[in-house]
Formats: C-alpha cells, sequence, structure tokens
C-alpha cells in the first residue's frame, strides 16, 4: 500500500469515528426508544468500520515513518458529518435529522468510491466495496424511514 492510500484510510478512519461521534450523539436527543436505538446501532457500525480502517492501516503501515506514525495529528476532516446545526437541535424535526442522514450517508459512500478509484491495494479496494455497500444500506434504512414519516 502506498503514502496516498495510507492517508486515505485515515482520513476515511476520521470519517467513521465523526459518524460514530455524531450518531452517538442523536441517539441521546430524542425521546422515541426506537429512534435512539436506530442512531446508537449506526454509531455502533460506523466504529466498527472504523475498526476494520485502522487493521487495514496497521498492517500496511511503515514503522519508523514519522509521517505515518503521526496518525490522526493534523488531519483534516472530510467534512462529510454536518455537525453545524447540533447546537439547535431542538428546532429540527426528526425528519430533518433523518433526511441530514440520508445526505450523509450518500456523501460517505461516494467519499469511499472516490477512494476506491484511487486506489491499487486489493486488500483497499475489497474493504472500500464493503463500506460503500454498508453506506448504501444506511442510506436506504434512513430512506425508508423518511419516506414513512411524509
Amino acid at each position: 500500500m502506498n503514502d496516498k492510500e495510507l492517508e486515505l484510510l485515515k482520513k476515511a478512519m476520521l470519517n467513521e469515528d465523526e459518524g460514530a461521534e455524531y450518531y452517538l450523539f442523536q441517539s441521546k436527543q430524542w425521546h422515541e426508544k426506537s429512534v435512539c436505538e436506530n442512531f446508537k446501532i449506526l454509531a455502533e457500525e460506523e466504529t466498527l468500520h472504523s475498526e476494520w480502517l485502522r487493521e487495514l492501516f496497521d498492517a500496511n503501515k511503515s514503522f519508523g515513518d514519522e509521517k505515518i506514525m503521526s496518525f490522526m495529528k493534523d488531519m483534516e476532516s472530510p467534512k462529510l458529518f454536518d455537525w453545524t446545526d447540533v447546537k439547535k437541535i431542538s428546532d429540527l424535526s426528526i425528519k430533518d435529522v433523518f433526511k441530514k442522514a440520508m445526505d450523509m450517508e450518500d456523501a460517505s459512500a461516494q467519499f469511499y468510491q472516490s477512494i476506491k478509484d484511487d486506489a491499487t491495494d486489493a486488500e483497499l479496494i475489497s474493504l472500500l466495496n464493503s463500506l460503500i455497500e454498508w453506506e448504501i444500506a444506511h442510506y436506504k434504512s434512513f430512506k425508508e424511514v423518511y419516506e414513512s414519516m411524509s
């Protein structure tokens, strides 16, 4: 795996960590138990995705390479999870939150597709294919709930 792919892996890990944090936050914001559980499960899945990416990263990083060892230091977020209205979350309807979640999952799938388009490592490509499928499944799950609210 080349340095560019390792850097992309770090960005992907950061994205999954941010997603887990966002969904965990959302799981604590709503009174409807099923909504809270749905967000909690998604947070756990995002954490699992991050663990997969870390395992691949750890298996391919160059020990002793100071740049690689810096890990997430100074890593810029892909900014796929939108925290802009978290402080006024009570002003949003649950439908708005599900729409935002749909958009973020779609953006994550596209982000992983763009990484895959630049990847050459077979193991990375395989993992990205799995992540893309999961993000699409998350999107469809949110969409189903969103449409049921109409």
